[in-house]
């Protein structure tokens, strides 16, 4: 996502923050040696500053975000984050559900479709062993699947930008609207839902939010290991920034974005 902050790449939302701190504290359980939540790195690309493209990566397991500063905006995308266990057993952090609003929120919806709709919805029995997309360079899907915006009811979509924003205000505040924007210019309408696996907690399941210009998705193995990435699909890593940076300072050819 491309936006003009007031301040450096380096600000992550105060939800963030909480969601990224969450996600380090069920790391060590049941296997400290393996998931020590104090692995985490920092990797810097270039050197900071107002002018030259730069950016920054932080990440660890089940923790993988990053920023790119470049042309006078902002990338953040892809944004990567996971819980295993999804829901802590015991200890001093009994019962903590680090990404419980991803869960809950998306199961409502599922369960707020009529049988029509869900029919449209759900596009597998069992759910994928992993996010579709992977670690992938570039977030391409084969087909845009599910249930598109243009056909749910007013209340159903509101549900569905709840579910999205969940994601989006992980973000400081100028960051989140300038995604939202663009994906409200985009038409809102243009969303598609897909699920697929179970419907019922604590069983493996899968859904994913896939529009023009961003894709959401989300994935629980066994109904206790939570992956989710929030993609841009333009702008991931920066390449809409960088190549904007290349047509203005360098004469490179212009590429078109949503």
């Amino acid at each position: 996502m491309c936006s003009r902050p007031s301040t450096p790449p380096a600000r992550i939302s105060t939800q963030h923050r909480r969601s990224r701190t969450a996600c380090w504290s069920p790391n060590g359980y049941g296997n400290p040696a393996f998931r020590d939540p104090g692995r985490y790195h920092l990797a810097l690309f270039g050197q900071p500053g107002p002018e030259a493209p730069w950016g920054f990566r932080f990440e660890g397991h089940h923790v993988s975000l990053n920023f790119t500063s470049a042309a006078g905006g902002v990338a953040t995308t892809p944004a990567f984050l996971g819980a295993n266990p999804a829901e802590v057993p015991s200890g001093p952090r009994k019962g903590l559900r680090v990404l419980a609003a991803e869960e809950d929120l998306g199961r409502a919806f599922l369960a707020s479709l009529t049988p029509a709709q869900r029919q449209r919805a759900v596009i597998a029995a069992t759910a994928p062993p992993d996010l579709v997309t992977e670690a992938s360079r570039r977030a391409a899907l084969a087909s845009v699947e599910g249930l598109p915006a243009a056909e749910m009811t007013p209340a159903q979509r509101a549900a569905l930008l709840r579910l999205l924003e969940a994601y989006a205000r992980n973000f400081p505040a100028d960051v989140a609207d300038g995604h939202l924007d663009r994906i409200a210019r985009a038409g809102v309408e243009r969303l598609h839902f897909a699920w697929a696996g179970s419907a019922s907690p604590k069983q493996s399941h899968y859904y994913r939010i896939h529009g023009p210009t961003h894709l959401i998705e989300y994935d629980n193995r066994g109904g206790d290991h939570i992956h989710t990435v929030f993609r841009d699909l333009q702008d991931d890593f920066g390449d809409s920034l960088l190549a904007r940076h290349l047509q203005e300072g360098h004469g490179a050819p212009a590429r078109g974005r949503p």
